[in-house]
């Protein structure tokens, strides 16, 4: 059976796959988009680089594989004592209206929906990995069995306008030879990590949440291991339960795969269950149900 979700090695209920630390909010871009609120001086609260190393260490107390660990910020190299240490990597962010974050500037769903499709389209051409875009995943394994099946996804996917406009700009690119199409780039699988479920959060001020931009906090380094914060508080176990979500999300047949954005859920209504307000999917709907089913079946037992 055909792997297109990559499933972490690790129990993620007692082992996160990655840890992000906010290093700090300083930057000297200071967009106005920003979901750390940056600013262009740095906080006199974040973490000192001792209190760094100590967090680095408990993280290794998840035991092994150790968790990722991605330093971001702000602009992490504005700290003179991370510029010291060994670190790097790109995403497509989408934007929860949260920090500077506005939901009149969000796209709307059927937009989301053509983009996810076009962003498949394009990871023939670069590696493609979405952040608070969870749904993506569910798109590439419908994109992908549709390709097995010979079948239009423009009409299976009923995709719109948006997408129209993005490939055809993405083939103009292609026939003039101005993407690198590069067959060991090509396609990256996401992984199946979602916020609290493989995923931590840890701020500047040490507080741990289940993704930057849920800003529900669970706890502090400073007080508590973050073993323990991911291991058995309350937020951190509910976000790793999808039958309990709201909604379509709690009913949907890829909540164990895609989960939906649980940052989104809690911008619009205040609770990270709820169901993803950004997604179009309708339960049960995709016409190649078998061939779903026997992937997801196997899915669960890898």
């Amino acid at each position: 059976m055909k792997k297109f979700i990559r499933q972490p090695a690790q129990n993620t209920d007692i082992r996160t796959f990655m840890f992000i630390w906010e290093t700090t909010m300083a930057c000297d871009l200071v967009c106005l988009h920003c979901r750390a609120e940056a600013i262009s001086r740095k906080d006199p609260r974040r973490l000192t680089i001792n209190e760094g190393k100590r967090l680095l260490e408990q993280i290794v107390g998840f035991g092994k594989p150790t968790p990722i660990v991605v330093l971001t910020g702000g602009d992490p190299f504005k700290r003179e004592d991370i510029r010291e240490q060994d670190v790097m990597t790109w995403s497509v962010f989408f934007l929860v209206p949260t920090g500077r974050g506005l939901i009149k500037d969000e796209i709307t769903r059927d937009e989301y929906e053509d983009v996810m499709n076009w962003l498949y389209d394009t990871s023939r051409y670069i590696r493609i990995k979405t952040t608070e875009g969870h749904h993506y995943k569910r798109v590439v394994i419908q994109l992908s069995i549709l390709e097995e099946e010979h079948t239009d996804p423009i009409r299976e996917m009923c995709l719109g306008k948006t997408y129209l406009t993005l490939r055809d700009q993405l083939n103009r690119y292609a026939q003039d030879s101005l993407l690198p199409l590069d067959a060991k780039a090509v396609r990256r699988t996401p992984m199946n990590i979602n916020a609290g479920n493989g995923f931590v959060f840890i701020s500047r001020r040490g507080d741990v949440f289940p993704s930057g931009f849920l800003p529900v906090s669970a706890g502090n380094v400073r007080d508590t291991s973050p073993v323990d914060i991911y291991r058995n508080t309350s937020l951190f176990c509910q976000l790793r339960q999808p039958d309990k979500f709201n909604g379509r999300c709690g009913k949907c047949e890829f909540r164990y795969l895609c989960g939906g954005s649980r940052s989104h859920a809690y911008a619009r209504t205040g609770n990270p269950l709820d169901e993803e307000p950004f997604c179009t999917y309708q339960p049960g709907s995709f016409p190649h149900q078998l061939k779903l089913k026997n992937y997801l079946q196997e899915s669960s037992m890898s």
